[in-house]
């Protein structure tokens, strides 16, 4: 059979995600496509859609029940174990499960089609409408930020939100830029403190704020208005209480919690003066 131009190499992703990711990979394995640099210069939206491409794989491994995605599924495992040949083995099998003739399997490929959870590119560029959709998006980025969440934990949430909030299918386009705001209103908000002031901020016990925890934020904002990363920093109990707005027996707990999160590290263990009375020496790391 004749191999048509391969449709992962098509700027405009005219089909679903999962699919360009099995095409890839029988390009890669059947062909000995190189992804190089050469390749990127030529096609630049395969260095920056292939992930979502992967991610958009995955969720096909996982929908037992649908017999398309499981044979597509299928198809790129006989093609990563060698199982077919060529490329021409390839097509006569990704073309049917791309264009199916009848029955179920054409109306869920229809739905692909039309752009079903940012699947393929179909109705162009234009905005998203939905006032609620984008509460619930932020609501969520602010839920996330500070926690890691993967690229890929990203997108199934998202998903989940635009299947609840959103009625109606969404190309490509429209579905990269709900990911996008996602991904900015995760870093605007991850802008605001630092991963450390985040954690001990979200500490809880028992669904309450952790008490230790909170102190140590507020000590650790003393400690930064005293000193540098790298620089020694050194009260002793009633100077660390004149400078916060809880009493002298909350101090060393807190200070604790920062020592044993690395944000301090015990240099001189307290010594006791005429003056000062009992003081600890602690480097600031972070």
């Amino acid at each position: 059979m004749s191999i048509t131009y391969p449709k992962f190499l098509d700027p405009k992703q005219t089909q679903h995600y999962a699919f360009s990711h099995v095409e890839l990979v029988a390009h890669i394995v059947l062909d000995g496509l190189k992804l190089n640099s050469a390749f990127f210069a030529q096609y630049p939206h395969v260095l920056y859609k292939q992930d979502e491409w992967n991610t958009q794989y995955k969720l096909f491994q996982r929908k037992h029940r649908d017999r398309n995605a499981q044979a597509l599924v299928k198809l790129c495992e006989d093609v990563r174990s060698k199982k077919l040949l060529s490329l021409d083995e390839f097509y006569s099998r990704f073309n049917v499960l791309l264009n199916p003739k009848r029955g179920k399997a054409l109306k869920a490929q229809k739905r692909r089609n039309a752009g079903m959870l940012g699947a393929i590119e179909s109705a162009g560029d234009e905005a998203v409408n939905n006032r609620e959709l984008f509460k619930a998006i932020y609501r969520y980025a602010v839920s996330v930020s500070h926690s890691g969440a993967t690229t890929a934990t990203l997108d199934m949430a998202l998903s989940d939100i635009i299947k609840e909030h959103h009625n109606h299918p969404l190309s490509n386009s429209q579905r990269n830029a709900l990911f996008k705001r996602l991904q900015q209103k995760i870093v605007e908000m991850e802008q605001q403190l630092s991963d450390i002031e985040a954690r001990l901020l979200k500490s809880r016990i028992k669904g309450k704020a952790d008490k230790v925890a909170f102190n140590a934020y507020t000590l650790y904002g003393v400690i930064k208005l005293h000193a540098a990363v790298g620089d020694t920093v050194g009260m002793s109990q009633e100077g660390w209480a004149a400078s916060v707005p809880f009493g002298e027996k909350a101090i060393q707990p807190a200070l604790n919690l920062l020592v044993k999160l690395k944000v301090l590290e015990v240099i001189e263990k307290a010594k006791a003066t005429s003056f000062a009375g009992k003081a600890t020496i602690y480097k600031r790391l972070v």
